[in-house]
């Protein structure tokens, strides 16, 4: 572990990070920054066994002794909305009628209430799991997060420095669960490696670093390690419409 850290570290960066949670963020956590207006993005997350919460049978809400897989569709449908809906899948569990197990399905809505200016981060008020607000889930929103998130960039000579900071609440009773008070994190970028960034954050429960490569204008590619020890990856292709 202690190895990967160190290689981490000693990469050199400039990109844009694709989140394990489905929308535009760190590692796991979101942050302030939107997609371009009429971008439609299409991935998969892969979430390590302890961490991964089971959404039926003994255990619910928990989290699981199986690694997990988020499936996600994330598109921008006006310049300051972005909307995204994601299966979330638990490994070694079937899914069918005699299981009684199938896929979480999940929807989030996220809107820009600011737009980074000198002074001013870049903000934006996301509804994560935003069915279970409006008693439309079928039972639980297991990964519900009701939030505020800036996103400000420093520029430190020929490094820079996306920084964010965000705090996620109850709301309308849907209690905050995936990500719960406040959670923050760095994104760097340097003039050494296109395209490439270097990401720490604190998601409100871990700490988690990764590496986030962005290729072709199309395609996102991060690999990390949640809680600083179980590793993690994400794949996503991103298309201008």
């Amino acid at each position: 572990m202690r190895l990967l850290i160190i290689l981490l570290l000693g990469l050199v960066f400039t990109g844009s990070a694709q989140s394990l949670t489905g929308t535009r963020g760190l590692v796991k956590m979101p942050t302030g920054r939107m997609y371009p207006d009429n971008t439609l993005v299409v991935g998969a997350g892969y979430v390590p066994p302890g961490i991964f919460k089971r959404t039926a049978g003994e255990g619910t809400g928990y989290a699981s002794g199986n690694a997990g897989l988020n499936t996600f569709v994330t598109a921008n449908i006006l310049p300051f909305v972005e909307v995204m809906f994601r299966y979330s899948h638990e490994f070694n569990r079937q899914s069918n009628p005699l299981t009684r197990y199938f896929p979480d399905r999940m929807f989030t809505v996220r809107v820009q209430g600011l737009k980074e200016t000198k002074y001013l981060p870049e903000v934006v008020f996301g509804m994560q799991d935003v069915t279970g607000a409006f008693d439309l889930s079928l039972k639980n929103a297991y990964f519900s997060a009701t939030y505020l998130v800036g996103t400000k960039n420093f520029e430190l000579g020929d490094y820079s420095l996306d920084t964010t900071l965000g705090y996620s609440f109850d709301f309308m009773g849907m209690p905050a669960k995936d990500f719960r008070g406040l959670f923050g994190g760095v994104e760097v970028f340097t003039p050494y490696a296109d395209h490439m960034s270097l990401m720490w954050e604190h998601d409100s429960q871990y700490m988690n670093v990764g590496v986030n490569g962005y290729f072709w204008k199309r395609l996102h590619v991060t690999v990390g390690l949640m809680r600083m020890r179980q590793a993690m990856w994400v794949l996503a292709y991103r298309y201008q419409m």
